[in-house]
């Protein structure tokens, strides 16, 4: 278990571009509304998942995908642990191996098994901490600290029409003997909406976002993206959750991780013969709407924080806590699940 912890400087997330930073209260006059450019480096925490450890390298059979979270320890220090976070609807469906790039080139896998992970008791997530070595994978992390809550959400006006980005798994191009994920671009479409019920899974607390989402998407993390000279007068004044106070185009974080896609929203339509009548039949087939459903991110928190997962956290800080300070990241390794 890598000891690390990476700040928000580690990972250099976009610049929107001017033709956006306008905001919600001043038309888009010129190009583009979402012209940004991502950091390659947020690549390098996405994680593949299949059904067992030949198919990961063979690049077959292709389960869904994921992302490495790296918790931070209470200590003062920047070590933290280090978690595989996906969909307990993936793990649940048998894709337990984990695909991470390795340095040298090729893949590395990591066979797990479905009592090793940790599920959320209502929303669509499963977690699971990981060891990795600098020596070995190649990886980026997301920190905790970029996981928005609720609060945050209200402070700022989160809301439809703010910018979001996903980088997962396009699964007709995904690298077939190497993670190639494919970053996908849009913005919120709902945000306080009724739970959310998809994929025959139990209703959801959802953000809707149209980022044009496919399946193989599923477990991939979904940034919101706020530039540092966003125009927002309904801030201004606020008292944010940290006790500092908010003011028009000063925002106190630029990327914070919305939630984790969970599904794409079908709408259903019939089939029709030749001449554009529907059959009898009533038959209906899925077709693609472009709007994802996004397990908030405040859920994510409980798992790891108080839920499920805590236990198992406070062992690996414990352990962690007890090696010395001049110990090499590479080689802190705590084992997987519980």
């Amino acid at each position: 278990m890598s000891s690390r912890r990476r700040s928000s400087e580690d990972i250099v997330f976009p610049k929107a571009a001017n033709s956006y930073v306008a905001g919600r209260h001043r038309r888009v006059c010129s190009g583009d509304d979402m012209t940004f450019r991502i950091s390659d480096s947020l690549l390098y925490g996405t994680l593949y998942f299949y059904p067992d450890p030949v198919a990961a390298a063979d690049g077959e059979r292709a389960g869904g995908s994921g992302f490495l979270l790296g918790w931070g320890l209470e200590d003062g220090t920047d070590r933290c642990s280090l978690w595989a976070v996906t969909n307990r609807h993936i793990i649940d469906g048998g894709s337990t191996a984990i695909r991470v790039n390795a340095k040298a080139g090729g893949v590395e896998i990591i066979d797990t098994v479905e009592p090793e992970w940790y599920f959320h008791e209502t929303a669509d997530l499963a977690v699971r901490p990981i060891a990795l070595s600098d020596d070995v994978h190649q990886f980026n992390y997301i920190a905790n600290n970029w996981l928005i809550s609720k609060e945050w959400v209200e402070a700022l006006d989160i809301g439809p029409g703010d910018p979001c980005f996903t980088v997962g798994r396009f699964v007709r191009n995904d690298g077939r003997q190497r993670n190639t994920p494919t970053a996908r671009f849009g913005q919120i479409a709902q945000m306080n909406g009724e739970p959310l019920r998809a994929e025959g899974l139990p209703p959801q607390d959802s953000v809707l976002v149209e980022c044009r989402s496919i399946g193989g998407f599923s477990g991939s993390p979904v940034f919101l993206w706020l530039d540092g000279q966003f125009y927002r007068p309904s801030i201004q004044g606020k008292t944010a959750p940290d006790g500092t106070k908010l003011f028009q185009g000063v925002f106190p974080q630029d990327q914070w991780l919305l939630g984790v896609c969970w599904c794409m929203i079908p709408s259903w339509e019939p089939v029709c013969d030749e001449a554009g009548q529907q059959v009898p039949s009533g038959w209906q087939v899925p077709a693609n709407t472009g709007i994802m459903g996004v397990v908030p991110a405040w859920h994510l928190q409980q798992l790891i924080e108080s839920g499920p997962a805590a236990p198992r956290r406070k062992e690996i800080e414990a352990a962690i806590a007890r090696l010395t300070a001049d110990t090499p990241p590479s080689i802190i390794e705590t084992g997987g699940g519980g």
